[in-house]
């Protein structure tokens, strides 16, 4: 394999795991302060939930980072139990950040297009129940949230399994494992290639759609809003570009600075994906600008503890609430029903 030939010197080796600190670092506080603004700041629904979910992965893939970046600057090596388990959070949770992208992709268009077709129906005055079509639409979202589910998370950890079967080989230098060269490719590159073509060919369509269909140039009746659209999708695509290219060309070509540039960059995405997915949120900031700048700084600094706190909310105390407030309503309906009768 070609990390194998490749061989790095300790200065560059010690450059290398510090910057992936710092990345993985400012990923980790990203990451978490997307998390955090979701469940206290956002509705909880359509492409907010989407970006919750590629925070998730942003965040688990930062945090492995950053403890294993830290023990091999204090340690200088890394032991194959501890090698294993990074490969797992990085095959796992790095997939599942570049899926996540594709799915909000594909959830971006299919809601466009039922938009622009409720618009084209209620213009050409047809006669449709309103009411059953939004919810045929909510129908189908629920479903296509079980495969985003399925795609993102399960992606990683069938890959992962596949590649820890066939063994992983322990880079002498950087300590990190990787499979052998051509399952590399075929168990990473490959699906980050499927899930970024997926999405430029999303956004193809949509842009497309946009400068050529009536009822979709409606959607967004200014210049100024389509505009907007097009630079956070282009955006979105340039994060990939920036991050992912540079491990593949790092396994081709044997260059110390191509490694630790891309060690650098890489493990930075959980920061670049808040700044494109969250900064740039009108909503967002339209709330954090109502807050003082004390405030905002102190949430961003305990962003990672706070992020916890709302995973743990999100997961545990509002499913039990949403169960108890089912519960409830299924009494009253009980007890209404007995009434009746």
């Amino acid at each position: 394999m070609q990390e194998e030939s490749c061989p790095l010197s300790l200065i560059n080796i010690i450059i290398a795991w510090s910057g992936a600190a710092i990345s993985s670092t400012l990923s980790l506080f990203g990451s978490s302060f997307m998390i955090y603004a979701f469940v206290n700041f956002s509705s909880g629904k359509g492409i907010a939930r989407l970006i919750f979910f590629l925070s998730i992965g942003d965040f688990c893939w930062a945090l492995s980072a950053f403890c294993t970046n830290i023990d091999l600057l204090f340690d200088n090596h890394l032991t194959i139990g501890g090698c294993y388990t990074f490969r797992l959070f990085y095959q796992v949770f790095a997939l599942s950040t570049v899926v996540w992208t594709a799915c909000i992709s594909h959830y971006i268009r299919i809601k466009l297009q039922e938009q622009a077709d409720l618009l084209q129906k209620k213009e050409e005055n047809r006669e449709f129940d309103e009411t059953s079509l939004l919810l045929k639409n909510k129908n189908q979202r629920k479903k296509l949230w079980i495969v985003f589910h399925i795609l993102s998370w399960g992606s990683g950890i069938v890959t992962y399994i596949i590649i820890a079967t066939i063994g992983l080989e322990q880079n002498d230098f950087l300590q990190y494992c990787y499979p052998p060269l051509m399952f590399h490719i075929i168990f990473w590159f490959v699906p980050l290639g499927i899930a970024y073509f997926s999405t430029l060919i999303n956004y193809a369509i949509i842009v497309y759609r946009l400068k050529t269909n009536y009822y979709w140039k409606k959607l967004m009746n200014t210049n100024v809003s389509r505009a907007r659209f097009l630079i956070r999708i282009t955006a979105y695509l340039f994060i990939f570009l920036l991050c992912w290219p540079l491990d593949f060309f790092s396994q081709i070509f044997c260059n110390q600075i191509l490694k630790i540039f891309y060690l650098a960059i890489l493990q930075a995405q959980g920061f670049f994906d808040s700044i494109i997915y969250g900064v740039t949120n009108r909503q967002l900031r339209q709330i954090l600008n109502k807050k003082s700048k004390i405030l905002v700084i102190s949430i961003i600094l305990a962003s990672p503890l706070l992020a916890l706190k709302s995973l743990f909310k999100f997961f545990f105390i509002n499913k039990l609430q949403t169960n108890e407030e089912l519960k409830s309503k299924r009494n009253i309906q009980l007890h209404k029903s007995g009434l009746e009768h």
